[in-house]
């Protein structure tokens, strides 16, 4: 016979090891991310090379080049975290209900229906987002500010 301590050290475990693949998970799906924002800004430097000769011909420094890539890269990710957090909630509200009534949540205690909106999650995703965003932003700023401005007008 099992005893209650012991069904719930094990049950303990296989929550435990359920989180760190959660988190394994989530941390390639950032890693992703990050490659795709790569990706994109530095799609966007090659394709605007004439428009960053012009800037750099009408007087803009690299330090304003690479802070306009920088914020297009911090919106991509300010624009993916609100659909990530609403995908997210979407999510939770439509298995709460699945997950909160079946017969394993019923031993465990305080099983009843969490509070699944939580501002500070919610927050700290964005900023993760943003911040990913930025990171992985800021290589391909720094190649556009790089750039020559006779290499870049004569581009095309």
């Amino acid at each position: 016979m099992v005893s209650d301590k012991q069904m719930l050290s094990s049950v303990l475990a296989i929550v435990g090891s359920v989180n760190v693949t959660l988190q394994l998970i989530a941390a390639v799906a950032i890693l992703a991310a990050a490659f795709g924002i790569i990706n994109t800004m530095m799609t966007a430097t090659y394709e605007r090379k004439r428009e960053i000769g012009i800037l750099q011909a009408l007087g803009a420094t690299r330090s304003v080049i690479f802070s306009v890539f920088i914020m297009e890269s911090g919106l991509y990710g300010f624009f993916g975290g609100i659909c990530g957090v609403a995908g997210g909630l979407l999510a939770s509200l439509i298995v709460t209900p699945y997950i909160s009534e079946n017969a394993f949540t019923t031993l465990m205690k305080g099983s009843g229906s969490g509070n699944v909106f939580d501002v500070t999650i919610l927050l700290g995703a964005m900023a993760l987002s943003v911040l990913v965003a930025i990171i992985a932003g800021a290589y391909p700023a720094w190649r556009a500010a790089r750039l020559s401005p006779v290499e870049a007008i004569s581009y095309e």
